[in-house]
């Protein structure tokens, strides 16, 4: 029986130890974010009326994970690039729209998620961003095919010298500057007795008009999540109080 206590003891502990999460090797993420104007025409009434076209305002944001294991790596002199398939994706991409949020990229389990970043700074002082993140599946019952894009070109290289992300800037586009995207998101399963058809459609176009480029350094070990902490000091109560139980029993 104390041997078994010992296992789930241990078993508690470890569970709250992984929920902090390993020190991670020293990586960068970089968070862009975009604002500007979306054209959207919500097929299925997923963000509101059904056939509904909207001019809307829109925040984008793109999370990179540079050199992360196991993605495709590139430093050149003039141009950083990051790609990969799940589980090596380097990026997620958040749009909100509508007062909803939609992720794209490792939005569901079984999905063949891909995503591409690159930034590039040309010789004659013009830069170029470009963000790609799809996920797609599909069987019988189901079909999940999730895309979006951002192409961005700047005459002046978002007034930043160098091609990477670790420095932070914020830029307002300007006349010949080019900032536009585009996107779908279509989730459509089948009712199996009926088949009757279900899901969510959207398609959509933007054009941003100030970016900003934050980096933050996953160097350091992350700090526990509250759900975490708990689940810790549950561990350690029942340690305490398994302690506790031997000095009793050891006394008799």
């Amino acid at each position: 029986m104390r041997g078994m206590n010992a296992v789930a003891v241990a078993g508690v502990l470890a569970a709250g130890f992984l929920a902090c999460g390993p020190a991670a090797a020293k990586e960068i993420t970089s968070i862009a974010t975009f604002t500007g104007q979306a054209q959207l025409d919500d097929v299925s009434g997923y963000l509101g009326p059904k056939g509904t076209s909207y001019v809307t305002p829109f925040t984008l944001q793109f999370v990179v994970q540079e050199d992360l294991a196991g993605a495709v790596t590139q430093h050149l002199a003039n141009m950083d690039i990051y790609s990969g398939f799940e589980p090596a994706s380097p990026m997620l991409g958040y749009l909100g729209v509508l007062g909803q949020q939609v992720r794209f990229g490792n939005n569901f389990a079984a999905t063949l998620d891909q995503s591409t970043v690159f930034k590039k700074e040309f010789a004659d002082g013009t830069g170029e961003l470009n963000y790609f993140v799809r996920s797609f599946f599909a069987n019988d019952d189901l079909e999940i095919n999730v895309e979006l894009t951002m192409d961005v070109y700047s005459l002046t290289n978002f007034g930043v010298t160098g091609h990477d992300w670790r420095t932070p800037f914020s830029y307002a586009f300007q006349d010949g500057d080019s900032a536009t995207g585009a996107g779908s998101f279509l989730v459509r399963y089948a009712d199996a007795p009926t088949n009757a058809q279900f899901g969510q459609n959207f398609r959509f176009s933007l054009r941003a008009e100030t970016l900003s480029v934050e980096a933050v350094d996953d160097g350091v070990a992350p700090a526990p999540e509250p759900a975490a902490w708990a689940l810790m000091l549950v561990g350690f109560g029942v340690v305490g109080a398994g302690l506790r139980r031997r000095r009793e029993l050891a006394a008799v």
